[in-house]
């Protein structure tokens, strides 16, 4: 409503608000983490194994653990085919939880099949978390998908230049 104001008189609208705030302040920093999850991506032909990874970040700072390992194993788990460790791992911010995929170069190209991973991530020299499963090597999507998408495109954009 609008105030009736009459000859002589003053309005006067005043906004306050009390905000109360309690910060403690010191200098202490805290890198505390946990992994919430692991999991061993099915890949592609000749493509390096993935791990995904979600990070629960409960410090004040970003961090990330300290390294990854991967031993890449046979199809029954006997034979050791390859060991990957990976050292620079993204950052998960302060107070936040985040995925990350970790790949894990390798020197050998894995066939199509099913092969063992076993997946550990450290802090310091303790393991946070480790998996050990089954993973897919799957045959390469061939590039007659997209050549034969860019064709049907040409034929389809052609066909209406010729008919007008």
């Amino acid at each position: 409503t609008v105030p009736v104001r009459k000859e002589g008189e003053q309005i006067v609208i005043s906004v306050g608000a009390r905000v109360d705030i309690n910060l403690k302040v010191g200098d202490n920093v805290i890198s505390e983490f946990t992994i919430k999850n692991i999991e061993i991506l099915d890949i592609r032909e000749g493509d390096p194994p993935k791990v995904k990874i979600t990070v629960d970040n409960t410090g004040n700072v970003s961090v990330a653990p300290d390294r990854a390992e991967i031993d890449l194993l046979d199809k029954y788990g006997n034979i050791r085919l390859a060991f990957v460790q990976v050292e620079e791992l993204p950052e998960t911010p302060a107070f936040r939880t985040k995925t990350h995929i970790i790949k894990f170069p390798v020197e050998i190209k894995l066939g199509i099949g099913e092969y063992w991973a076993h997946a550990r991530f450290y802090r310091g020299n303790a393991i946070v978390k480790e998996l050990k499963t089954v993973f897919d090597v799957t045959e390469r999507l061939s590039n007659y998908w997209l050549f034969g998408g860019i064709l049907a495109g040409i034929i389809v954009l052609a066909g209406g230049v010729f008919s007008c």
